[in-house]
């Protein structure tokens, strides 16, 4: 609805973009890019911003073509950060999912936690929905530190299992 008001006319673009509460829902998935999800941060200024992430990395077709990383053990081998490499060993485990799409998340959230941390006291809401446990688990892990959520009214997590032997055509 945003981006739809803001090209009707010139005049409805600049009340659009001035409009602070119409760029407060920040929707993230997991094929969004994040340059969108940061100007709609920007444009909402100071107001108080609902978030959603929506990572469902096994059921989508993710781009992964840059990513020369194919094996745990060379992901392992470049990962420097001790949780994200328990994260990775922990994702090597359960078998869920390989070391391509492991990386792509870990990057993903990364960069996604570095866009929205900056703003945790402006969190209204914040639901996180994602097909991996561990992954709710590395998002938690770099929230919790934040320790002040003053506008915040609800979290909501959830995780739907994935079923490989029901894929879809």
């Amino acid at each position: 609805v945003q981006v739809n008001i803001s090209h009707v006319s010139s005049q409805w673009r600049r009340a659009a973009l001035e409009t602070a509460s119409l760029w407060t829902g920040i929707e993230i998935t997991a094929r969004s890019p994040l340059e969108k999800a940061e100007e709609w941060v920007k444009r909402a200024k100071s107001a108080l911003l609902s978030i959603e992430l929506e990572l469902y990395i096994m059921w989508e077709k993710i781009p992964t073509e840059d990513l020369a990383i194919t094996d745990f053990d060379s992901l392992l081998a470049i990962i420097a950060d001790p949780v994200e490499r328990q994260f990775v060993q922990e994702a090597k485990q359960d078998g869920h999912a390989d070391a391509v799409l492991t990386h792509f998340m870990i990057l993903r959230v990364q960069r996604l936690l570095a866009l929205l941390l900056p703003h945790a006291a402006r969190f209204k809401k914040i639901r996180i929905a994602v097909d991996l446990t561990w992954v709710v688990r590395l998002i938690l892990v770099r929230l919790l530190p934040c320790k002040s959520f003053p506008q915040l009214e609800s979290i909501s997590l959830g995780v739907s299992i994935w079923d490989s032997s029901k894929e879809l055509d």
